[in-house]
């Protein structure tokens, strides 16, 4: 075991100046240093040594691989699924980052303005870090999540039950029925956002936008749509889409 430092508290995405550190060591271990005796070998062996996986939680994984945050556009470590389309599982039509790109990229930012740092970062999701100095390590295939944080603390139950909602105990914990808030929405004014968005007025995007999240979480959820937006706007947009693109009639409301 070879322990760089202890970072005090909280580290920010800043820790290159820490992880420099390493990377000097590692560099020599790549070409070869050698020892003059070791136990085995008495007239002296020369020895080698690179890093492979860099294993930790997520938040770590930004600061240590230069990737964006959880809520970047480009999320994954692994492909460029907007977030937007974060609920397609068809892992066939996900457009996979390359490790030769994420590293030119990388290193344009390294020596690039703050301002030239900052859109490099909001387009595509990469930040420098000392860890590319390695010539041999790939961010993209060596950044290794850990399964403690998604076991052993729970942060996968927790995921479940707080952000799915899974509770086979309750109505609609399973998914099949609308969340009970939503449930609680007044028939008649939803009938009235039914009508609304039937008319598909030119206004209809304003008349969406007064409504509470409440009542156009379910609207989507009638259509079959995502619900696990982040935001309004983009449960919005995609009830919009909707309209352009169908003709079909609109579901019958749910008994109050």
């Amino acid at each position: 075991m070879f322990l760089v430092t202890i970072i005090p508290g909280k580290p920010g995405r800043h820790v290159n100046h820490t992880v420099r550190k390493l990377v000097e060591q590692l560099l020599l271990f790549w070409k070869g240093v050698f020892y003059s005796c070791t136990a085995r070998y008495p007239l002296g062996r020369t020895v080698f040594a690179v890093l492979i996986p860099v294993v930790c939680d997520t938040e770590a994984a930004i600061m240590m691989a230069g990737f964006a945050a959880h809520n970047h556009t480009y999320f994954c470590r692994r492909c460029l699924l907007p977030i937007n389309d974060i609920h397609n599982l068809n892992p066939e039509s996900w457009a996979m980052r390359d490790s030769i790109k994420h590293r030119e990229l990388a290193f344009e930012s390294k020596d690039a303005s703050p301002a030239r740092r900052d859109a490099i970062y909001k387009a595509h999701g990469v930040r420098w870090t000392e860890l590319l100095e390695l010539p041999y390590w790939d961010p993209i295939l060596f950044t290794v999540i850990d399964d403690m944080h998604l076991g052993y603390l729970g942060l996968f139950e927790t995921h479940l039950r707080k952000i799915w909602g899974i509770n086979h105990e309750k109505k609609g914990g399973d998914g099949l029925e609308p969340m009970p808030e939503a449930k609680k929405l007044s028939k008649a004014s939803l009938r009235q956002l039914l009508n609304e968005i039937r008319g598909n007025l030119p206004i209809l995007r304003n008349v969406l936008m007064a409504e509470n999240k409440a009542s156009l979480w379910y609207i989507c959820f009638m259509l079959n749509l995502r619900t696990g937006l982040r935001n309004k706007q983009q449960l919005v947009e995609q009830i919009l889409q909707w309209v352009s693109f169908q003709l079909y009639e609109l579901p019958t409301l749910y008994d109050d």
